[in-house]
């Protein structure tokens, strides 16, 4: 599976009340990533997800601020 199929099939699992929205700038990529669907997750992958990427894991500016500069 890829990185992006994991994180799909992570928000999956999540529970009934998420939605994923699955955006791609290539069909290829979008048939890939409905593959995610597909995936199993069990109890341990889904305990180590969360503590691998718990709320405030990643943070900071998703673009360089040069770039956030020029868009304001």
């Amino acid at each position: 599976m890829t990185a992006v199929q994991l994180a799909l099939a992570w928000v999956l699992h999540q529970g009934e009340d998420n939605i994923t929205l699955i955006g791609t700038s290539k069909r290829s990529r979008l048939l890939e990533n409905l593959k995610c669907q597909n995936i199993q997750l069990n109890t341990e992958d889904l305990a180590y997800l969360d503590r691998t990427f718990h709320e405030g894991a990643m943070a900071g500016d998703c673009y360089p601020e040069f770039i956030t500069d020029i868009v304001r």
